[in-house]
C-alpha cells in the first residue's frame, strides 16, 4: 500500500506546511510520518474491517477522507488518523480521487454513511 503512494504518512498525503520546509527536511519529515503509519497496522487492520462492514464501495467519489475518519473515530470509539483512513480504504479497494492537501475523496455509499450517521451500523467487525 505504501509503496503504491510514496507520500502517505500518518497524517495523509505530503507533509503539513511543506512549502516551508527545505527539501531535505520535507524527505525526513515524510520518512517519519511513513513510519508512524507503518507502526499502526493493528489500527489500520481495525479501521479496513469497519469500512468493509459499514460502507459499500461505489464508482462515485463522495467523502472526504478527513470526514470519514471523523465518522470511523465515533463509530470505533477511538482515535484513527487520515492517514490510517486512507490506508485502509486504499487496502479495502475503494476507489479514492488524488491527493487535495492531505486528503482525498472517497468512493463510498452515501445511503451506507447516511446509515452510519443514523446510528444503524454494525458493531461486529
Amino acid at each position: 500500500m505504501l509503496a503504491e503512494d510514496p507520500t502517505l504518512g500518518e497524517h495523509g498525503y505530503g507533509v503539513y506546511k511543506g512549502w516551508t520546509k527545505t527539501p531535505t527536511d520535507r524527505a525526513a519529515e515524510l520518512r517519519r510520518l511513513r513510519e508512524e503509519l507503518l507502526s499502526h497496522r493493528a489500527e489500520i487492520d481495525t479501521v479496513y474491517d469497519w469500512l468493509v462492514t459499514n460502507l459499500s464501495p461505489i464508482k462515485t467519489l463522495t467523502e472526504c477522507s478527513y470526514s470519514l475518519k471523523h465518522i470511523a473515530e465515533r463509530a470505533i470509539g477511538t482515535y484513527v488518523s487520515n492517514g490510517q483512513l486512507i490506508a485502509a480504504a486504499l487496502m479495502a479497494g475503494y476507489p479514492t480521487g488524488r491527493p487535495r492537501g492531505h486528503n482525498v475523496l472517497v468512493a463510498v455509499s452515501r445511503r451506507d454513511l447516511k446509515r452510519v450517521l443514523d446510528g444503524r451500523w454494525s458493531r461486529t467487525f
